[in-house]
């Protein structure tokens, strides 16, 4: 079987030396440009702190495995390498190639992609951050044909996991990864000897949901209740930047928070009011919709450190109003 791999990180690395070792053969590897690889520097730090980081670069040179960088499959060089070779199957793994439909229709039925999330409930490519700010307790590892729609094509095999409880997306990331390594070579090789009965997607169900980008979606808004902002500053942690807000002149992007519970209905013109120092060392509370929120550490210069080092008491955070 002779594969071709579109996307980059650790799960298609140590996918594509499993297969390597049964005697499979990679044609080569895709991936988006270089500049942009080197855009998502903090998040792959943080991916080597949880040891779920590897460089395609490095994994290919190392191989010896053709690579090459675009950013869609109707480039020219791309295309003209395609003609001259003979590919069994498609793989892609956290690509962001625009696969249009002249390169879908060429390899019909034999594209899978490996999806993180149930579908047809969570397509799109923010999901792992969909689904904390969601309250979700269970997602799933999902292996689908890809088609010309965005994650719409028939699934091959769902796996479900449950998302802990205080999850960041690096957590359901790292779940996910260990389970698709474990997982994928055998679904590969089932799946072009057409053991795998595919199946369509039920369209009534189906929900999108867009990738986020921290500087831009990640604005904390404190009319929300502290369970949202607390969802909230998860689904934007670690390996993103975390969620922001303004003391003054100074952006702060909060690290770690709980939910404290008042029974009081405190007035909205308090929202984003910082009224106390907080119980566990270091914090400070915040009063967020009808509810008070201990925001425990903030991160600056991408390193955790204690709230209260950086937000003041009696100060208002400004997010959105």
């Amino acid at each position: 079987m002779k594969l071709l791999f579109l996307g980059q990180g650790k799960v298609l690395c140590e996918i594509c030396s499993a297969l390597l070792a049964k005697g499979h053969k990679i044609a080569g590897v895709i991936t988006y440009p270089k500049e942009d690889h080197d855009g998502d520097i903090l998040e792959h730090q943080c991916e080597m702190k949880y040891g779920l980081y590897k460089s395609v670069f490095e994994y290919c040179e190392k191989k010896e495995i053709k690579l090459l960088q675009a950013t869609n499959l109707d480039e020219q060089p791309i295309l003209a390498w395609l003609k001259e070779i003979k590919i069994d199957l498609v793989i892609s793994i956290r690509s962001r190639l625009i696969l249009r439909a002249a390169f879908v229709e060429r390899f019909k039925n034999r594209i899978i992609n490996l999806h993180i999330g149930m579908l047809p409930q969570y397509r799109g490519s923010g999901a792992m951050s969909w689904m904390i700010m969601n309250g979700e307790k269970k997602t799933s590892v999902t292996y689908h044909n890809v088609d010309v729609g965005i994650d719409s094509g028939d699934i091959l095999r769902q796996i479900e996991l449950d998302i802990p409880s205080d999850a960041y997306p690096i957590d359901i990331y790292k779940l996910t990864s260990e389970l698709f390594i474990a997982t994928a070579p055998k679904l590969i090789e089932d799946f072009y000897a057409d053991r795998i009965k595919a199946m369509p997607q039920d369209k009534c169900r189906a929900t999108y949901y867009p990738r986020l980008r921290t500087m831009i979606d990640g604005v904390i808004d404190f009319n929300m209740s502290p369970q949202e902002v607390e969802r909230f500053v998860r689904a934007f942690g670690w390996p993103y930047a975390g969620p922001f807000c303004k003391q003054g002149k100074k952006q702060i992007h909060f690290a770690r928070t709980k939910v404290i519970p008042d029974g009081r209905l405190l007035h909205s013109y308090m929202n984003g009011l910082v009224i106390s120092n907080g119980e566990e060392k270091g914090s400070v509370r915040v009063v967020c919709g009808q509810g008070v929120l201990e925001v425990l550490s903030v991160r600056v210069a991408n390193e955790e450190v204690s709230a209260v080092d950086v937000i003041r008491v009696g100060r208002r955070l400004n997010g959105i109003h």
